[in-house]
């Protein structure tokens, strides 16, 4: 009798058990899901604020640099070695300015760098180009740097060329997620990008999974100690109709 109650509670647990994996394991995939979307969506707006900022702080940049080609172009040193083609009054003249550069014909005074966005302002004289004056701000870490001040740990950000990511829409840039903006105005076709390691945002899914799968467990395991309680009140009273039905 004692085997044949513990075998009847075993069953009705299985049973149970057998029940609840099925809707458990569909609720796990779902949620699962949904867990590893969630953490991308939060990704994916953590890039766009930082990068929104970003581009922001780079505007402010850009416009410094517009007001200071304006200054060095006013600047009569400016003007008088230009008119002079002098290329020492010139470098004088821009002596302490920094990322400046002036450009007349084949005189080339001052600093360039390559990858940087570029404010530039035309002298005229009686309607002739007398040079151009070219306030850089670079792309360089530095800038980036300071620039990114609202990423997260392990976030950065980075110059792309214009085709590598969809503007205003998140993709995958190597082993990194990353969100580009629009063409920067003043570079010769960047997109500056935020990016975040693919192994941070699936970590993060997979920690959220563990938790899913903990919570279902337990769920799991509390159906089969209702099914087992089950079971034995439905031997017990069998047992007692049996005693019963014996004694008559």
């Amino acid at each position: 009798r004692l085997e044949h109650k513990m075998s009847f509670r075993v069953k009705l647990v299985l049973w149970f058990a057998l029940l609840a994996l099925l809707p458990l394991g569909a609720s796990y995939y779902a949620l699962s899901t949904l867990a590893q979307r969630s953490e991308t969506r939060r990704a994916d707006a953590t890039l766009e604020a930082a990068l929104r900022s970003a581009v922001a702080g780079y505007g402010a940049r850009l416009d410094a640099a517009a007001a200071e080609a304006r200054r060095v172009a006013g600047e009569t040193k400016v003007q008088s070695a230009l008119r002079h083609h002098s290329r020492v009054a010139l470098a004088r003249a821009l002596r302490g300015t920094k990322n400046v550069a002036v450009v007349a014909g084949k005189l080339h005074v001052g600093a360039q760098p390559k990858l940087a966005g570029r404010q530039v302002v035309t002298l005229l004289v009686d309607k002739h180009t007398l040079g151009r004056v070219i306030v850089s701000v670079p792309l360089d870490e530095t800038t980036l740097r300071a620039l990114g001040t609202g990423l997260g740990p392990g976030d950065k950000l980075v110059v792309v060329r214009t085709g590598a990511l969809q503007p205003g829409r998140a993709g995958a840039l190597g082993t990194q997620r990353a969100l580009a903006s629009q063409v920067l105005p003043g570079s010769q076709g960047e997109e500056l990008a935020a990016e975040t390691p693919q192994h941070a945002i699936d970590a993060a899914a997979h920690r959220t999974e563990l938790r899913l799968a903990s919570a279902l467990l337990a769920t799991l395991l509390l159906f089969a100690g209702l099914a087992y309680l089950v079971g034995a009140y439905v031997v017990t009273s069998l047992r007692r109709l049996a005693t019963a039905a014996n004694a008559l």
